[in-house]
């Protein structure tokens, strides 16, 4: 696994811009905590799972409020990503079907 990846890649914020399904991505990489606030989500349609595990996961990923109005699947999105307490009040989740332990074991998060 990647457990010790924390690499910067915010240069990739359009690269990713056609990318669907982002599950998994991030998941147990326990070191990771790198900006992506500029990331173009807007073709993503599934997050299950993006950030489980990723233990030190705490960025503001607020701008992604709109951006995210494609995204039918957020499961387990912060499962177990223990520091995550951001706001996100403001994400368009309309378009969402599951949510399924999103925030499971995500012990810090209280927004």
């Amino acid at each position: 696994g990647a457990l010790k990846y924390n690499q910067d890649i915010r240069a990739w914020k359009v690269l990713v811009s056609s990318v669907t399904n982002m599950d998994r991505m991030f998941a147990f990489a326990v070191a990771y905590n790198k900006e992506m606030k500029d990331w173009v989500v807007s073709s993503v349609t599934s997050m299950e799972s993006m950030f489980e595990g990723a233990l030190k996961y705490n960025q503001d990923i607020r701008a992604w409020k709109v951006l995210v109005s494609s995204v039918t699947n957020m499961d387990r999105m912060f499962a177990f990503a223990v520091d995550y307490n951001k706001k996100m009040q403001d994400w368009v989740v309309s378009s969402v079907t599951t949510m399924e332990s999103m925030f499971e074991g995500a012990l810090k998060y209280n927004q």
